[in-house]
């Protein structure tokens, strides 16, 4: 065994393994965990440093880098205790162009977490030319009955290419397909940025409306002229209320 009972452990989570044998050499493993955390624990590790975004710039036509930074730092409020780090990339790993987040989370043994994050940004040397937009949805329209204030619509996504061969295009949105939208007019934007920074932007409405209908009501009052001329004009004697139109949004 690793450990016998009635051993001392620090703060921390221990690993502790049994490996039993019989005569005949087979062996068969037995493995659990000594966790000692502090009572009444709940701070989390304070981080002492965080590396800032990380940018390595490689020539025309490469689309990878290896990116390297100080590893980030943790202390706790309770003494001697075993820090564990998860993260998401490891100093030295080869990112592909565009920007990628790296995650350190760092937990104390009672669990508490503080979380370290940073980018990694691989661009293209002197590439100043930004993505093409290669579809922008034009206006969309959704119509409502009368009393209804608010609408979903769905589009499909913009797209868009770029320079830059494999390059990772990031698109920042005003508005989601799916979104609900209120009466009216409603401005989407979608901005499309390279590794490098340059934008392409798509913009298109979404418009909510109200559906209405116009129906005409014709009078069918009519008065006889007491002179030659009819009060409306005409001479035939007859005299025409007229017609009168309304709008109202249907129900």
């Amino acid at each position: 065994m690793s450990h016998t009972f009635g051993t001392t452990f620090n703060l921390g989570t221990t690993l502790v393994a049994y490996n039993i044998s019989d005569v005949a050499g087979n062996m068969a493993t037995c493995t659990f965990n000594v966790i000692v955390q502090a009572a009444g624990d709940t701070t989390p590790p304070t981080i002492t440093f965080c590396p800032s975004d990380v940018t390595v710039e490689v020539k025309s036509g490469i689309t990878s880098a290896v990116a390297t930074w100080i590893e980030p730092t943790a202390t706790d409020n309770v003494t001697l205790v075993n820090l564990s780090t998860v993260m998401s990339h490891t100093s030295g790993t080869t990112f592909n162009l565009g920007t990628t987040p790296v995650v350190y989370n760092i937990s104390d043994a009672a669990g508490n977490m503080a979380t370290c994050t940073f980018n990694v940004i691989v661009t293209a040397a002197g590439d100043t030319t930004p993505p093409t937009i290669i579809f922008c949805p034009s206006d969309v329209t959704v119509e409502v009955k009368s009393g209804i204030t608010s609408a979903v619509e769905t589009w499909i996504e913009p797209t868009a290419t770029d320079n830059v061969t494999l390059v990772n295009l990031t698109t920042v949105m005003s508005h989601t397909s799916g979104t609900t939208f209120n009466l009216g007019t409603t401005l989407v934007v979608y901005n499309i940025s390279d590794a490098a920074g340059n934008m392409a932007t798509c913009t298109f409405n979404v418009i909510v409306q109200e559906i209405c209908l116009q129906h005409t009501e014709q009078s069918s009052t009519h008065a006889t002229a007491t002179s030659d001329k009819a009060v409306d004009g005409n001479t035939n004697g007859n005299y025409n209320a007229g017609s009168c139109a309304h709008t109202r949004c249907a129900i």
